[in-house]
Parts: C-alpha cells; structure tokens; sequence
C-alpha cells in the first residue's frame, strides 16, 4: 500500500491513424447527417450562442474534431466533461459561457491531488448543433482548458458471471466463495447470521466477486493508497498483493525515482519522512487486510479486493 502521486490527464487527443475525416450536421429534423470532408463544421455561425472566442476555436480545429469521430467510444451526446485550469472557473467570461454550454453539475474533487484542482470540474451540456467531437477539439486548443473529455458510457455484466473481467476464470459458476480459513468470521463481507446477527445485513461480497475479484496493477488494475499507521509489509495475506515501486531499487540508499524519498519501496512514512511504511500500531495493517487481503490462498482472511496492489 502506498502513497501514489496523481496526474490529470492531458490536454489534447491523439485520434487513431485510420481514422476517417467526417464530421456532421444538423439537417431540419435534428437528427445529424454526414458530411464532406471538406464541409464546414456542424455549427450555424450566424445564430450561434457562442462567442467569437469558442467559434474561432471550433474553426480552427475543425480537422482534429473530424478525426475524433468514431474514435471516443460510448458517450452521452451533446456533454462533455470539463476541467478548467487554475483560477478560470466559472466568472463571466468562462468557458461554459464562451460556448453557450450549460452547466449540469460541478464535481468536488479532493484537492492538493495536482496543481490542476484548483480549476473547476464542470459536466456540460452542449448547445444544439455542437457536437461532443467539436467540443473537445476546441476546448483542447483553449488555454483556459486543462482537459476536456466525453461523458462516457458504461455496462456491467448482467447475471452471475463464470469469468472475471480480466478473462481470468472463477472457480466455478456460482462458487464465489474463497478458501481462506476465517472467511466465514467476515460477516461484513457476507452474513448468514453466523455469529448471531441478521442475514443478509452484509455488502454482497459473494455476488460482487461473481463479476469481478479484483485486478492488480500488472492486469490494468488501480493501484489502493491507504493512509494510515502503515502496514506489515511482510504479512503473510498481504504480502502477495503489496504494491512495489517500479521506479525504486530496494536497499541501495539512493533515491532513484527522484521523489525526495530513499528506498520507498512498499510506501512513504509521512510521520519519519522515509521509505519504511512500519505499522506502529496494527490499524493500518488491518483495513489494508479488510481491503485486499490475499483471497484463495488459504491463509488468514480475503480482502474485497482478492487481487489487487
């Protein structure tokens, strides 16, 4: 477990190779229709909401709006997600009024995570005739802009699954749960009234892990901070799941990933200022244990997360 440092993501968009120039229009209908290559962009110029900023933007980057379509995924159209850059909120003169956009929601991220926190996180709703594509083109080449994304769709599985999402496979269909001895004891995680207290008063751990069971960082999976007392780096159900800098080599006395911290192998002692996360007190070797403890190595408990880093 350790303490990870986070990054926004980047300004602009690279568009796949093969993608095809086409971008769209508005016909009478509302319903959008093709376009030439060499067409202008969706947008009526003359009775646009936007101002004379965003509309230079958006005709600026008419050809990076075109070979973005097809290539962002399932998305809600007509909104995207914005963060500006620090100290350009929502004042007069913002972004979302530049671009006649309207604001559905703001998002109120932890700060300190980067300088970008600052700015605001803002879900948008376009004006009719701009679409997702166009958006993010021009708002990529807006210095205001810190990045702007669609708001992307997504599906879970439906009904049990036999396979986990990484193509790893469960035990068996239905059979979610794990070998490990004091499993039965964790009845947050799954309560029969084993221990005298109501059924089913638990978080589905069992029906959760029928979908998923957790993905370390090797299989594309998160990397779990935990700030705390520390954790026993050396304990046998965690061991197995315990992150390790790449960038560091272990025991040489030298800061090799050039984050102000020696030998940060496993995590950061934020009280001694070092690489050795020691857990003084037990606390934070247990809620590391409660979230990814080891599952199916009969061993101890399982985390929620069984495989994770």
């Amino acid at each position: 477990m350790m303490i990870q440092n986070f990054s926004a993501p980047s300004v602009s968009r690279t568009a796949k190779p093969n993608a095809a120039p086409v971008s769209t229009k508005t016909e009478s209908s509302g319903a959008p229709s093709p376009m030439a290559a060499g067409d202008s962009a969706s947008i009526n110029f003359d009775a646009s909401p936007m101002s004379s900023k965003a509309l230079n933007l958006l005709a600026s980057t008419s050809a990076e709006a075109s070979k973005l379509e097809g290539n962002i995924g399932r998305h809600q159209p007509g909104e995207i997600i914005v963060r500006t850059k620090p100290g350009l909120g929502l004042q007069s003169g913002s972004v979302a009024k530049d671009f006649g956009a309207t604001v559905l929601s703001t998002f109120d991220p932890p700060t300190g995570l980067s300088k970008s926190e600052a700015g605001d996180f803002l879900h948008l709703k376009l004006p009719a005739g701009l679409t997702t594509e166009e958006a993010m083109a021009a708002m990529a080449a807006d210095p205001r802009v810190e990045f702007a994304e669609p708001n992307s769709l997504y599906d879970f599985p439906e009904g049990e699954q036999t396979m986990n999402l990484d193509g790893t496979s469960l035990s068996a269909a239905g059979e979610t749960s794990p070998n490990d001895p004091s499993y039965g004891k964790l009845w947050g995680l799954n309560n029969e009234g084993q221990t005298g207290g109501t059924a089913d008063a638990d978080i589905d751990a069992p029906e959760a892990w029928a979908v998923h069971s957790g993905r370390d960082q090797s299989a594309g999976g998160p990397i779990l901070a935990v700030l705390d007392s520390g954790v026993d780096i050396t304990h046998p159900d965690l061991v197995g799941n315990l992150w390790t800098n790449p960038g560091e080599i272990a025991g040489d006395g030298i800061d090799n990933d050039g984050n102000g911290v020696i030998d940060d192998v496993h995590g950061y002692n934020a009280v001694d200022n070092t690489g050795n996360p020691v857990d003084d007190v037990g606390h934070g070797t247990h809620c590391a244990g409660t979230i990814a403890a080891q599952g199916n190595n009969e061993l101890g408990v399982v985390g929620v997360n069984q495989n994770a880093n």
